[in-house]
């Protein structure tokens, strides 16, 4: 008698809440009676019960639920800009403030002074820019008459490398 075993358990259907129109097949014994008194119970396909073995695996997880990166980046971008926003109002109301106090003539004085150092300064770095590139032609110049007097193989070679460099 092969049919007196029960069936294994991957064999065997398990109950699900959606009623299908699938038929499952009764096996002999005590399972047989059972699943025709509630064949409802049993008649369901293997995607519902992987639906709902996955439903409470979700539900019984116990990771945190993650939040969206993007959102959290999103509300800092705009939490920071918010800042910066308030920061800018903050300066012009003291410019005002300054404006009232003290008059249109001092602020624009105060202003124009400030104008000119920011010139000076810019001056100073251009002069300076224009030392540091004079600088480096004269070592420029300094290398390739070195190369150019170069003796020997390392001389030949160092000037062959010159060449290739000045013309690609």
């Amino acid at each position: 008698m092969p049919n007196d075993r029960a069936a294994p358990a991957w064999q065997t259907p398990r109950p699900c809440r959606r009623r299908s129109r699938r038929h499952v097949p009764s096996i002999a014994g005590a399972q047989s009676e059972d699943r025709a008194a509630h064949n409802p119970l049993y008649a369901c396909s293997a995607r519902t019960v992987f639906h709902q073995a996955s439903e409470s695996r979700s539900r019984m997880s116990r990771r945190p639920q993650r939040v969206s990166k993007r959102k959290n980046h999103l509300v800092a971008e705009l939490e920071a800009e918010i800042t910066r926003l308030h920061q800018e109002l903050a300066n012009i109301y003291a410019t005002l403030k300054q404006l009232e106090q003290g008059g249109a003539d001092a602020f624009l004085t105060r202003r124009i002074a400030e104008l000119e150092e920011g010139q000076r300064v810019a001056r100073g770095q251009a002069v300076e820019a224009v030392v540091a590139r004079s600088r480096a032609e004269a070592e420029l110049r300094a290398l390739e008459d070195a190369i150019g007097k170069a003796q020997g193989l390392s001389g030949w070679l160092l000037r062959r490398a010159q060449k290739r460099l000045r013309h690609p």
